[in-house]
Order: structure tokens, then sequence, then C-alpha cells
């Protein structure tokens, strides 16, 4: 690696408390506005490090990634806290709503560290068998014919079906098989009608969401 792809180590550490302390401005912005200053907290960064490391691209780059990423993860934090605040969930109670997703990056994070063997035997086959059903997904859908490559499973369906919350899931699919019927019935109602009706069913039901956690803040009162 060239010189000038190096970054001195103490300018490394040094991004750190800087990014520290520019995610605590960015929280009172986003406090006082609601909009994070990700892009200005970035630049700000870029601008301390061009005087400390006048020429140096790569530290200058990474301050910026560092303080924005900071910047990012710490506004998205404060703007939950406040939702939370208002239906009348606590941090305790979004932290234990948060630990499925972090139980997932745990096992990215000791598979990358530790190997396939931080990992139990349900998880390897689970990996095994998902990558190649999505390899074989894959394979097909290149070399079948259109008419028979529309029949088989989207891979990226599936794969987003098993990351999303279940229910989540289900109630998608009931909403694809439900148009799909009523296609067959009323083809020219289906398309004009049926993006709209389906964003209609998911705004109401964010504000039913609403709703709900309004009427529970009335009953704790």
């Amino acid at each position: 690696m060239g010189d000038g792809a190096r970054i001195i180590l103490w300018m490394a550490l040094l991004t750190i408390p800087l990014a520290i302390c520019l995610a605590a401005v960015a929280a009172r912005v986003v406090g006082a506005t609601g909009i994070p200053p990700i892009g200005a907290i970035g630049q700000l960064s870029q601008l301390s490090f061009g005087i400390f490391a006048l020429g140096q691209v790569p530290i200058n780059l990474m301050s910026a990634n560092t303080a924005g990423g900071s910047a990012r993860q710490c506004t998205d934090l404060m703007n939950d806290f406040k939702v939370g605040r208002a239906i009348g969930a606590t941090p305790h109670k979004q932290l234990i709503a948060q630990t499925p997703a972090v139980a997932t990056r745990k096992a990215v994070a000791q598979t990358l560290t530790q190997g396939l063997d931080s990992l139990s035997a349900s998880i390897r086959w689970a990996i095994f068998i998902g990558g190649l059903a999505s390899l074989l997904l894959g394979i097909l859908d290149s070399v079948l014919p259109s008419h028979r490559a529309r029949y088989l499973p989207s891979t990226a369906a599936l794969g987003l079906a098993l990351v999303l919350p279940a229910s989540v899931s289900l109630m998608m699919a009931l909403g694809a098989v439900l148009t799909w019927l009523v296609s067959w019935r009323w083809p020219s109602l289906t398309e004009r009608f049926a993006i709209t009706a389906a964003a209609g069913l998911i705004a109401g039901e964010s504000i039913t969401g609403v709703g709900a956690s309004l009427w529970r803040m009335v009953e704790n009162l």
C-alpha cells in the first residue's frame, strides 16, 4: 500500500472523540428542528482534519464517515426515543423490541470473527440450505424460458420475508393472494385499483396504530 493510502494511528483514534462530540451536536439539532444534519456534520469533521492533516485524503474521508455514521445513529436513536415517549414506550421496552435485530448482528459478528464454528448446527444448516436454494432459483431463473421462469418464487421476496416480522410477511402474502384471486374475475378493475387499495390499507393500518397508541395514553392518564 502506498504512503498516500496510509492512515496514521493517532489520527484514526482522534476521529472517535470528535465523532462523539459531533454526534451530540447532531442530537441537539434534531431535537430542536427534527432535521438530522448528517451532511454538515461530516463536512465539519472533514474541515477539522483538513487543518491537522493537510492533503491527506484517506483520513479526511474516514473522519467524515465516522462522524456522519455516529451522527446518523445518534439522531435515529433520539427520534426513536421521542416517538416511544409519545406512545408510552419506555427506553427499556424499546431496547427489548430491538433485541432480535441486535441478535442477528451479533451472529454475523461472531461468524466474521470466530468462524462458522461459533454458530449452532441448526444455524449452519439453515445458512447452507438457504444459500443452496437461492443459488438454485437463480440458476433456474436464468436458464428457463420466460414463460416458465415466471412461476418460480422470487428470491428477493423470500429473503425479505425471512428478515421482516412474520406478521408483516403473512399480511403481504395474504394481500398478494387476494389480489391474484380478484384479478381472475375482474382483471381491469384490479389493474386500476389494486395499488391504490393496497396503499389505502397500509395507511389505514398506520392510522389505526397511532389511534391505538393514543388510546393507551388516555387510559394511562
